[in-house]
């Protein structure tokens, strides 16, 4: 596990004691195309079939942790990337909420071009210093406002890591 791995683990762990709330962390199992020393949960997903095992993987830790009760899901960087895939590619899904923090924003042509039915919401969070994700994510959010998704950019002061203080405002 990655040291920035253990710190994100760290945070959350902060963050559910404070708020009294759980969080469910899957493992991600595919390899990097980038790294091979690291594993990603999906890289470039442009369809459905790209994303589905993502989902499942999220659902089925979920539903063992939570049981029947509503739950959001959290994805940080390559974890957000697979999360806002959900809504980009308008799946059904069991989620209350989706956060994706530190997320390259991409969408592909072909893609669908009304999200106005697709649920839930997206919040994207990026850090004021995340110079290789900010102006990626900030224009993602802005297609899929022009293309009716019911998202929302949050920037906080950082780089890219998890924004213990703004995710907890979130989280309330």
């Amino acid at each position: 596990m990655s040291s920035q791995e253990m710190n994100n683990r760290e945070t959350l762990l902060k963050i559910a004691n404070k708020l009294n709330i759980r969080f469910a962390l899957p493992r991600a199992v595919n390899p990097c195309p980038t790294n091979d020393k690291l594993i990603c949960w999906t890289w470039a997903p442009r369809k459905i079939e790209d994303i589905k095992p993502v989902q499942n993987s999220i659902e089925q830790a979920a539903d063992k942790c939570f049981s029947k009760k509503e739950y959001g899901v959290l994805g940080f960087s390559n974890g957000g990337v697979a999360a806002q895939a959900i809504i980009r590619l308008c799946m059904k899904n069991k989620f209350t909420v989706i956060i994706a923090i530190g997320a390259v924003g991409m969408y592909y042509p072909g893609d669908l071009q009304d999200l106005s039915n697709c649920s839930p919401r997206l919040i994207s969070m990026i850090g004021s210093d995340d110079n290789a994700n900010k102006e990626s994510v900030t224009n993602f959010v802005k297609h899929l406002k022009s293309i009716k998704a019911n998202v929302e950019l949050v920037q906080y002061f950082g780089g890219h890591s998890l924004p213990r203080t703004d995710l907890e405002n979130i989280l309330k």
